[in-house]
């Protein structure tokens, strides 16, 4: 729990400081996202460290379904977050917003095309909706985001909302 509430803590903290970073029409993820990755990949290996004395014999290493669990977690996240470092990024101008995920593919729409724009707290992103019914999902640890939201806001309302 105590965990929970300090990575809570430092990913709001780091999403702050990258709302305020300039890219220049650029969306992409900063070095936080590759630490989160080795870390879970550092995580999901622990186990293996159990799983070989549960198979050479040492009683301490009978929690299996505990250590697989724990090993599938954060090996799952681990391929995320790489996955969302080296494939996740996109590039916006006046006129149109390019987002490629390795989830997703390749999304390009006009601005003009925009239809909604919400922030889903769960999940720490805005979700664009363009009139072609393609969604793009932008993270808070995206660095550009807080530009991209702005431009969607004015094409959308007329004006920033806050």
């Amino acid at each position: 729990m105590v965990c929970g509430v300090i990575t809570t803590v430092v990913l709001t903290f780091i999403s702050i400081k990258m709302r305020k970073s300039n890219t220049d029409g650029e969306l992409r993820f900063g070095i936080v996202i590759l630490i989160v990755a080795l870390l879970c990949l550092f995580l999901a290996s622990i186990p293996t460290y159990f799983f070989w004395g549960y198979f050479f014999g040492d009683e301490k290493a009978s929690q299996l379904p505990a250590l697989t669990s724990i090993f599938l977690m954060f090996g799952a996240a681990s391929i995320y977050c790489f996955g969302e470092y080296f494939g996740a990024y996109g590039k916006y101008d006046n006129q149109t917003i390019e987002f490629v995920t390795p989830w997703t593919g390749k999304k390009k729409e006009q601005w003009s095309d925009l239809d909604s724009i919400e922030f889903v707290s769960w999940a720490n992103w805005y979700l664009l909706t363009f009139k072609s019914g393609d969604k793009i999902r932008l993270s808070n640890l995206l660095y550009g985001h807080a530009d991209v939201v702005k431009m969607a806001d004015i094409f959308k309302h007329g004006s920033e909302v806050k």
